[in-house]
C-alpha cells in the first residue's frame, strides 16, 4: 500500500518545506531567533517524515513502472537548475516551493535521498533477478 501513495506524499512534503523554508529564511535573517525557532522545527519534522516515507518498505518487490516514475520526478527535482521551475511555471507556490525564485535547495536535497533510495531498489531487485535466474539455471 504505501509503494502507490508514496509518490503524491513526497511531492506534497516537498512542497509543504518548500513553502514554509522562506519564512524561516525570513526570520533568520532578521535575526529573530526565537520566531524562526517553530519554521525550523517543521522543516525537520518534514525532512524527518520525508527520509521515513522515501526509505520505508524498499525491502519488498516494487514493480518496475513505478520505480521508473519515481526515478524520473527525482531525479529532474535533483538535476533541474531552479531557476527553470520559474522559467517554465511562472512566478507560483510550486515555483517558490521548488526554489525558482528563492535558489532554496530543500526540496532538491530531500530529492536526492528520493532518487538514491529508487535507484538502490531497482538495481538491488536487478540483482536479485539475475541471482535467482543464475540459481534455476545450476538446479
Amino acid at each position: 500500500m504505501i509503494k502507490l501513495i508514496r509518490v503524491p506524499v513526497l511531492l506534497v512534503l516537498l512542497l509543504a518545506g518548500g513553502l514554509l523554508l522562506p519564512r524561516y529564511t525570513r526570520e533568520v535573517m532578521l535575526f529573530d531567533v526565537v520566531a524562526a525557532i517553530g519554521p525550523w522545527l517543521l522543516l525537520v519534522a518534514i525532512a524527518v517524515v520525508f527520509v521515513v516515507m522515501a526509505t520505508t518498505g524498499r525491502d519488498h518487490h516494487h514493480p518496475v513502472p513505478l520505480l521508473t516514475v519515481e526515478i524520473l520526478i527525482s531525479g529532474v527535482l535533483v538535476l533541474a537548475p531552479q531557476i527553470v521551475w520559474a522559467q517554465l511555471l511562472g512566478a507560483n507556490l510550486v515555483t517558490d516551493a521548488l526554489g525558482g525564485r528563492s535558489g532554496n535547495v530543500f526540496a532538491q536535497i530531500l530529492a536526492v535521498v528520493w532518487l538514491v533510495a529508487a535507484v538502490r531498489t531497482l538495481t538491488g531487485q536487478r540483482r536479485s533477478a539475475r541471482r535467482a535466474v543464475k540459481q534455476a539455471a545450476r538446479d
